[in-house]
């Protein structure tokens, strides 16, 4: 309310040593990641880098042979009106080498250019179809726009300016032991999840105290 702000925690960090969640602990904030690479995306457009109306393209590599011949834009990435799927089934075929307790460690780039050379479960375009691969996309054309890697642009342009300074898609090795641990639904202990080629669709890690600062930014008709 206003500037005061009451946060409440609950349960264990830590179940093997019995230690509490607080004000500090880092989660893996999963696909609320998406909000910062839209983001990005906004303000990147702002400065006149890309248009959200250009066809993704042009800012891919001209050997891509695509297997589509119509437009996708960055904006319909963003608005998840691609037709894109949420991910290729065919990414997680019993074929490949797949770490069940951490299952995207195993994609690349390559991954991502042969599902845009041969297209499959493709929906309408025009309707909305939550898609991890269109906002992996919107990253990896973040990266080749501006040249810089996704850690470094977050970093510049939101976690440094809003001094989040317990935020980044892999937490700095000072800040290890914040982190909580996941389980699963049985209660056991799980991985945390590493997004080579897909950071940008989940791979942020944040507490709480960050997570208020980028909402009061938001929030803030003048930022």
């Amino acid at each position: 309310k206003n500037d005061t702000v009451l946060i409440k925690t609950y349960g264990l960090k830590d179940k093997q040593n019995s230690e509490a969640i607080d004000t500090n602990t880092i989660f893996e904030i999963g696909s609320i990641s998406k909000v910062f690479t839209t983001s990005l995306l906004q303000m990147t457009a702002d400065a006149g880098l890309v248009k959200l109306e250009d066809d993704i393209r042009q800012y891919l590599p001209e050997t891509i042979k695509y297997g589509f011949e119509h437009s996708i834009t960055l904006e319909q990435l963003a608005t998840h009106t691609s037709g894109l799927p949420r991910l290729p089934m065919n990414w997680f075929e019993d074929s490949l080498a797949i770490d069940d307790c951490n299952p995207y460690t195993h994609l690349n780039f390559d991954s991502i250019v042969a599902y845009l050379e041969n297209p499959t479960e493709m929906g309408t375009q025009g309707e909305i179809s939550y898609s991890n691969l269109g906002s992996g996309l919107i990253g990896h054309i973040l990266e080749r726009v501006h040249n810089k890697p996704l850690n470094e642009l977050l970093d510049s342009m939101i976690f440094k300016p809003l001094n989040m300074s317990h935020s980044g898609i892999e937490t700095d090795s000072s800040l290890k032991h914040l982190v909580a641990n996941g389980y699963d639904k049985k209660g056991n202990a799980a991985c945390n999840w590493q997004f080579p080629i897909l950071a940008s669709c989940g791979a942020i890690e944040s507490n709480i105290p960050d997570m208020l600062k980028f909402l009061k930014a938001n929030l803030n008709s003048k930022n």
